[in-house]
């Protein structure tokens, strides 16, 4: 596990490195701790992830497509959209992840999206959101 994580995070072999278990998500809804389940690493396939959130939640909407960045581009234009018509009267604001598999494919789906999301949400990397997350201290 240890290797594993220090090539996933591009650390020298040197460096000491912790694995933990985390076992609670606190903020999400039933469906969507069940919904990420799927993307565990194996080691944590053993341990249950629970949720302190009794609510149920809106049904999760799984967008499978084929196609090049452009397509992807307006695939997630459409559902951040279709999520902001659904959510009429709630703000998205730290309240939507796009997951991408390299930087490189960041760069361009910022671009294909810069001008039509700029003027509504700002992009920024999950080191920088989770960063602003409110800490409970003690």
């Amino acid at each position: 596990t240890t290797a594993l994580v220090q090539s996933l995070l591009n650390l020298p072999e040197d460096k000491c490195v912790a694995t933990a278990t985390l076992s609670e998500v606190v903020r999400s809804t039933k469906r969507i701790v069940t919904g990420a389940n799927a993307f565990k690493m194996i080691d944590a396939l053993n341990h249950e992830t629970t949720t302190y959130n009794t609510s149920v939640g809106l049904p999760l909407d799984a967008q499978i497509f084929l196609g090049d960045r452009s397509t992807y581009a307006r695939e997630v234009l459409s559902a951040i959209q279709t999520i902001s018509k659904k959510m009429d009267k709630i703000s998205l604001h730290d309240r939507v992840a796009i997951i991408c598999p390299d930087y490189n494919f960041v760069k361009s789906l910022r671009k294909e999206l810069q001008g039509k999301l700029s003027r509504l949400y700002r992009f920024v990397s999950a080191k920088k959101a989770s960063s602003l997350l409110p800490r409970k201290d003690g």
